[in-house]
């Protein structure tokens, strides 16, 4: 996160935190593709988020399906990627950061994303921050992994995001499915899988779910090995691990719906807003708030921390309609996520502010 710097994404509902809407969970799958839904405003949004992505060789290629993207469609599809960068990229730059670490072995790759994290001190420079395990991480034959999944689960996953989590509330944490294989070795990684769905679900995480959108067709159908597992669509992949071309671009076009719902898009469902609808928006450059009023009446506008306390409320009272700008008390602030919500009669509005002193 850079300093001097406000950026803001507009939600209908809910408050954003580091997992998720409360009460809306955000999970990415096979219905979450199709990237030319999202408006150029909102990837305008996204843009602006500093994203750290830490993984092994199956992140190389996505990095390089964010690439094609851009080649077919520069004007939508540009962003910032930056390779074996160190935290002072983040000082002057917006974007994807994203490192590789060597070895098979998700013990060593959970502790290495909290090292990151912690005394690496990304957690003061990004605001989205993920890493995934690789397909030989996992129990397969001619493979080396040898740790059973509800161990790498319950020993290893779990707890480190938890922790995370719980430590550092300004920043968006990505939980993800562990990719496939389009021919073995996927009973393991069924458990896996199913262990971190049923967690975001019933707890409200954020989850990037690659063995999804791995495991269905071109048409949307599920796709499962011989032995009735999950398994990655041959299509999208060469040699039965690495995505391929098609591969690459499909899981990098559900990113950016990733990134683009947590900056505050809500998937392309048409919302109801009718005209006495009040309308609320942030100024980037000076941080002030701009609300429209449909009408004179009572209006309450407050602004909250990622916690839910509010900690400021520019109007309180009856506002005519029309539209109005106010300017919020930052001093004391601390970086940070913020959110300013408007309630006029039984129509709320709020938008997410990202805070950089």
């Amino acid at each position: 996160m850079k300093h001097g710097r406000i950026t803001a994404a507009i939600l209908i509902s809910g408050i954003l935190t580091s997992s998720g809407i409360l009460g809306a969970r955000i999970l990415i799958d096979h219905t979450c593709t199709d990237a030319s839904r999202i408006p150029l405003s909102v990837l305008d949004s996204v843009r602006q988020l500093d994203i750290l992505f830490y993984h092994r060789f199956i992140g190389d290629s996505i990095m390089v399906g964010f690439e094609d993207l851009y080649g077919e469609n520069p004007s939508r599809y540009d962003i910032d990627i930056a390779y074996e960068m160190n935290i002072g990229w983040f000082s002057g730059n917006s974007g994807i950061g994203h490192k590789s670490f060597g070895g098979y072995y998700p013990d060593v790759k959970s502790a290495n994303f909290d090292e990151l994290m912690r005394e690496q001190h990304f957690t003061d420079a990004v605001d989205i921050a993920f890493f995934k395990f690789s397909v030989r991480d996992f129990i397969c034959k001619d493979w080396w992994g040898d740790i059973p999944a509800d161990t790498i689960w319950h020993g290893f996953y779990k707890p480190t995001m938890d922790a995370l989590e719980h430590d550092f509330p300004d920043v968006t944490f990505v939980w993800w499915t562990a990719p496939l294989s389009d021919r073995w070795g996927n009973d393991e990684k069924e458990i896996f899988n199913s262990l971190v769905r049923d967690y975001c679900a019933d707890n409200q995480r954020i989850l990037f779910d690659i063995a999804d959108i791995e495991s269905h067709d071109t048409l949307g159908q599920p796709v499962h090995d011989v032995e009735g597992f999950e398994a990655m669509f041959p299509g999208y992949g060469d040699d039965g691990i690495l995505p391929n071309d098609y591969g690459q671009k499909l899981i990098a076009s559900a990113m950016w719906w990733l990134f683009a719902q947590i900056a505050g898009w809500n998937g392309g469902v048409t919302e109801e807003v009718n005209a006495n609808s009040p309308e609320l928006r942030l100024d980037h450059e000076d941080g002030s708030i701009h609300y429209t009023m449909p009408a004179d009446g009572h209006i309450n506008l407050a602004i909250y921390d990622a916690a839910g306390r509010m900690i400021s409320k520019p109007v309180c009272g009856f506002s005519t309609s029309g539209s109005h700008r106010v300017y919020w008390n930052k001093q004391g602030l601390n970086t940070g996520v913020y959110f300013a919500r408007l309630r006029f009669e039984q129509e709320i509005r709020v938008s997410k502010i990202i805070y950089l002193r």
